[in-house]
């Protein structure tokens, strides 16, 4: 009985150790992160007109569609120009040089 009790006990100690070894399916990939807004800009314009609304937030490279909770509202995606920058600072210890 001693025997028997020690093979259960060592299999057992096997199984569960490589449990996360053995999957039926393969690991999914983590969901892609929400999109947030933090700025839309301007916020608000007189009904009836067309305005341009500029948007910047974290995660938006797939957003497709803005929606709004009233229904006459609508969007279209216009893609913004590449604008290249050349970023520097200034202090009193001098400038920064170009990136």
């Amino acid at each position: 009985m001693r025997r028997s009790l020690s093979a259960w006990t060592l299999l057992l100690t096997v199984l569960a150790l490589s449990a996360d070894r053995v999957t039926s399916q393969p690991k999914a990939d983590p969901p892609a992160p929400a999109p947030k807004l933090y700025i839309v800009t301007p916020a608000g314009a007189k009904a009836g007109s067309t305005v341009e609304v500029v948007v910047s937030g974290s995660d938006l490279d797939a957003v497709e569609a803005l929606y709004f909770s009233h229904p006459a509202i609508r969007s279209e995606k216009v893609e913004a120009p590449t604008i290249p920058i050349d970023p520097k600072s200034k202090g009193k210890t001098g400038s920064s040089k170009a990136m």
